[in-house]
């Protein structure tokens, strides 16, 4: 199996992110219906740049600054 970006343990669950360049997101949403019919147990989420934004805002991290 391919690496994810992030597994999160508790929920048996696989995180990927995509990028906003659309030749990018094809590719990786290849790959993920490749892994989905390889291993169909596997708990796989792929999550947009989108997706990504809108939770950022829900939950208000967009005021937020990082410090360095």
């Amino acid at each position: 199996m391919c690496s994810s970006d992030l597994y999160l343990p508790e929920f048996d669950l696989y995180v990927e992110l995509t990028t906003m360049k659309q030749a990018l997101v094809t590719k990786k949403n290849h790959k993920i219906r490749m892994l989905r019919r390889i291993y169909p147990d596997v708990n796989i989420q792929v999550f947009y740049q989108k997706d990504f934004q809108n939770l950022i805002f829900k939950y208000g991290l967009a005021e937020r600054t990082v410090q360095l």
